[in-house]
C-alpha cells in the first residue's frame, strides 16, 4: 500500500489519498488536459521567472560595476582631500610659527628703539652715571666686548663647549672645527 499526497487547486492540501496497488483511477481526456494546460501554464512561469531573474542578475551587475566605480572615486577624492587637509594644517602651522617669529622682532626691535632713545638721553645718561663713551649697543656686541675684556684681564677660558664654539667662533673666526680645542683662545 502506498499513500500518495496530492493536491488539487481549490482544496486543502492535508488530504491523503491511499492508492491501492492495481486500483488507480483512469484518467480521462479531461483530466489529461487539464494537467496538461497546468504543466504548460508552470513551464511558462517558470520560463518568465528565468528571464526575470537574468534580467535582474544583469542588473545587479550593472549596479555592483556603478558602486565599485563610485567607491574608486570616493577613495580618490578623500585621498585628495586628506592631502589637502594635511597641507592646511602644515601651511597654519607655518603660519603661526612666522605670526610667532614677526612678534619677536617685533618686540626685540622695541627693546633696541628704548635703550637706543635712553642712551641717546645724554642728560639722563648723565643723572644715571653712564659715561659719554658708552654708546648703544646689541646684546652680541655687549657679549663680545665682555669677552674681550675678560680675556684681556687674563681670566681662564673655561666653560662649556658650546660657550666656547660660539666664544671662538666670535672673537677668533675660525670656525667651529677648532671650538673644542683651547689652542683657539688667545
Amino acid at each position: 500500500m502506498r499513500v500518495r499526497h496530492s493536491h488539487v487547486p481549490g482544496r486543502s492540501r492535508t488530504r491523503s489519498r491511499i492508492w491501492w496497488p492495481g486500483s488507480r483511477p483512469a484518467c480521462n481526456e479531461e483530466t489529461q488536459a487539464l494537467v496538461d494546460q497546468q504543466a504548460a501554464a508552470a513551464a511558462v512561469q517558470r520560463q518568465q521567472a528565468q528571464s526575470e531573474i537574468a534580467r535582474l542578475g544583469a542588473d545587479l551587475a550593472t549596479v555592483r560595476e556603478q558602486l565599485s566605480g563610485a567607491t574608486a572615486a570616493l577613495s580618490a577624492e578623500q585621498e585628495a582631500h586628506a592631502g589637502t587637509r594635511v597641507a592646511l594644517h602644515q601651511r597654519d602651522l607655518d603660519v603661526e610659527r612666522l605670526t610667532q617669529q614677526v612678534r619677536d622682532q617685533t618686540e626685540r626691535l622695541a627693546e633696541q628703539e628704548s635703550f637706543q632713545s635712553w642712551i641717546d638721553d645724554r642728560p639722563r645718561c648723565k643723572v644715571a652715571g653712564v659715561p659719554d663713551t658708552i654708546g648703544f649697543a646689541t646684546k652680541p656686541q655687549l657679549a663680545r666686548q665682555m669677552l674681550e675684556r675678560a680675556l684681556d684681564a687674563g681670566v681662564p677660558a673655561a666653560g662649556s663647549p658650546a660657550m666656547g664654539c660660539i666664544a671662538v667662533t666670535v672673537l677668533c673666526g675660525c670656525g667651529s672645527s677648532r671650538a673644542r680645542s683651547h689652542s683657539c683662545w688667545r
